[in-house]
């Protein structure tokens, strides 16, 4: 129980230390033009410099949230969730270097998001604190450095230059709304933050009108409309790559030195879950156990055969395979660990995880 408070005693302790240093408020605003974030399936994986990390829910009603990493060096997933606060509010990671930073959001009786960070595959985790809800959005947090950005419930984004030691409000909400940039849109609504591959540029994506979505670039105190290769809806922002959806196809876009690119479309549908597959690539989970991956740019999308019953996200496995990771039947806390490698034409179960769930306590 003593390792379950200190996250909160700690985090109480730092909202009284934000706010004594004078961390900006995010404001609250009264326009009309700008739509509070919409909440999006928050199962992903992303990868460190040498780890690979999964984010998903175990058991239900309500859903405990779990992190599991598997080191590059290792052939084997663990489980590394930080205790200390529920985390049945869901969990949205960002991975930098060899640092993931993991915002818990609010649920119960919490209105901030307590953080936690670990530079060790998460045997250490430190503790933080964004003294605001962080959005319900697998890429409401983005890391770069020591640079963190956050998108809020209500559409503000807050940034910060030292890992998330103090705050500051880049974005109020309604403020990108409110740009020249924005207000060609008539209504936004924005859903991911990310960084830039130009030094200091940050990028939000979401819906732009009724019909259509678009990436913004912010930089040099200024926002402007990002022109894609594609048009359509961004799905998602990784790092690096936005998924957009146009109809019933799917391109992946990247951000590269010499400009965007995309790939041939996927046909597709709709999108269940997506995340991150080693430096460039990206995978995305389709209806009917379909799966599918994409390695970087210039390189065409590779249909997986069907996914394993329970599967809930992809992630790199070792020499090139990919996990997935599959919460099975009536076996809420276990988790099973199927990998296709290389040109394998069929999934093998390679690893059974139990995982404690203390219903009515945190993970």
């Amino acid at each position: 129980m003593k390792g379950r408070l200190a996250l909160v005693a700690v985090a109480m302790a730092g909202a009284g230390t934000l706010a004594a240093c004078g961390s900006a408020a995010p404001a609250t605003s009264t326009q009309q033009s700008q739509q509070p974030v919409t909440s999006a399936p928050l199962a992903t994986s992303l990868s460190t410099a040498q780890d690979s990390w999964a984010i998903l829910p175990m058991a239900s009603s309500p859903a405990f949230w779990q992190v599991f990493v598997r080191p590059a060096t290792s052939q084997a997933w663990r489980l590394v969730t930080p205790s200390g606060v529920a985390d049945n509010g869901g969990l949205v990671a960002a991975g930098t270097g060899g640092t993931l930073t993991v915002a818990i959001r609010p649920s119960q009786d919490l209105t901030f998001s307590p953080l936690a960070t670990s530079a060790n595959g998460g045997t250490v985790w430190s503790t933080g604190l964004l003294d605001a809800g962080i959005a319900s959005a697998p890429s409401a947090l983005a890391a770069s450095g020591s640079q963190l950005l956050a998108l809020l419930r209500n559409g503000a984004i807050m940034a910060s230059s030292n890992a998330g030691g103090t705050w500051r409000t880049l974005a109020a909400a309604g403020a990108l709304a409110d740009s020249a940039a924005g207000r060609k849109c008539g209504t936004l609504g924005v859903s991911d933050v990310s960084f830039g591959i130009s030094q200091g540029e940050v990028l939000a994506a979401g819906t732009c009108g009724a019909a259509s979505s678009g990436v913004f670039a912010y930089s040099a105190g200024s926002w402007r409309q990002v022109s894609l290769p594609v048009s359509g809806r961004v799905v998602r922002m990784l790092p690096g790559v936005a998924l957009v959806a146009s109809g019933s196809q799917l391109y992946a876009a990247w951000d590269t030195a010499s400009g965007w690119s995309a790939s041939v479309p996927l046909a597709a549908g709709s999108v269940e879950a997506s995340g991150s597959l080693g430096t460039d690539g990206a995978w995305v989970l389709l209806p009917g156990h379909r799966a599918a991956t994409v390695a970087g740019p210039g390189q065409p999308w590779r249909s997986l055969p069907t996914v394993p019953q329970g599967t809930t996200v992809l992630a790199p496995g070792p020499s090139g395979a990919v996990d997935a990771l599959a919460v099975g039947g009536s076996q809420l806390d276990k988790l099973t660990v199927w990998r296709l490698a290389g040109s394998a034409t069929a999934w093998s179960s390679v690893q059974t995880i139990d995982v404690p769930i203390q219903f009515g306590s945190s993970s």
